[in-house]
């Protein structure tokens, strides 16, 4: 599966801090908060880790900048494509 970022538990959980202010999110606990938001974030594909190496993400996000190149690139072949069918 394709991970499309990453963020600590720290982040995670400060996060969850926020959204148990929301309305919909009051009556449940900090911890139901946080599963609710992992299982969120994994849906995304974003991986959540103990600790980010900044050396070691910024080779992610340049990876990861990469891949989003190569697939707006084959989005736009396809919407030519596409274009190209019905015309």
């Amino acid at each position: 599966k394709e991970i499309s970022g990453k963020i600590t538990f720290k982040h995670l959980y400060e996060i969850a801090k926020i959204k148990s202010q929301d309305p919909p999110l009051e009556w449940k606990s900090l911890k139901e908060i946080c599963v609710m938001l992992i299982a969120t974030a994994r849906t995304c594909g974003i991986e959540i880790v103990k600790e980010l190496d900044p050396k070691e993400y910024g080779e992610f996000l340049q990876e990861r900048k990469k891949v989003v190149e190569e697939q707006k690139k084959m989005l736009q072949e396809k919407r030519e494509a596409k274009m190209l069918r019905t015309a």
